[in-house]
């Protein structure tokens, strides 16, 4: 009996044991899969923010239809560009998405082409682009509703940039409101989600929304 009560305390210590080393792995797996900002794009933050701006661009019909790209590009030693591109929801999110890549300039071109077949990109000022955004993310938070995470990485783009020295004035939101629209990055489960963050944070008559679920526009008024 005493051996075998020895052999299920040993049994246990290593089971103990290798689970242990299993967490440590994993964790260092997960370390390994997140890799830092240099890592990731190949230059640092502080490279990119001292990099001269090059294209800046806006959508044309962002406050005409709630959402549209901002564009902001930074050229680096030898001639590549980092490029950050902010999906923008003026209506109601803020920050959409948002993503930064390292390209080249024909590979920006070809990028503003494709974004120019579904909206008209303007050029616009840095300071312009800086305060769109700035505002846009204000108007979202004050809604308690955050920017994308990937934004975290995108921003570096715009750091530096002073939205004071622009003196236009953005009203976000629609009809003095809120409007929540999905698009076909938000499903069913997520869309249901904002609207009750929206329904509990401003009460059923303080937004509006449109939502298509199961292929059909669902309104505030259903």
């Amino acid at each position: 009996m005493a051996k075998n009560k020895q052999r299920i305390v040993q049994n246990r210590a290593h089971k103990l044991a290798r689970n242990k080393a299993r967490e440590s792995r994993s964790r260092k797996a997960a370390a390994g899969a997140t890799p830092g900002f240099e890592q990731r794009y190949g230059v640092s933050r502080a490279a990119i923010r001292a990099a001269p701006l090059r294209r800046v661009l806006v959508s044309g019909s962002l406050f005409r239809e709630g959402i549209g790209d901002v564009v902001v590009s930074r050229e680096l030693e030898g001639g590549l560009l980092a490029v950050a591109v902010v999906l923008l929801d003026v209506f109601c999110l803020g920050v959409k998405d948002a993503f930064l890549r390292i390209m080249t300039p024909i590979a920006l071109d070809a990028l503003i082409a494709r974004a120019r077949e579904v909206q008209p990109l303007e050029d616009a000022a840095p300071e312009y682009a800086r305060k769109l955004v700035d505002g846009a993310i204000a108007y979202a938070r004050a809604l308690d509703l955050e920017p994308h995470r990937d934004f975290a990485d995108a921003s570096v783009l715009l750091e530096g940039i002073d939205p004071a020295a622009c003196d236009a004035v953005f009203t976000y939101g629609k009809d003095g409101k809120p409007f929540y629209v999905n698009g076909p990055s938000h499903n069913e489960q997520k869309a249901r989600s904002i609207v009750a963050h929206l329904a509990a944070r401003l009460g059923p008559d303080g937004f509006h929304y449109l939502v298509s679920l199961d292929g059909a526009p669902q309104f505030a008024d259903d």
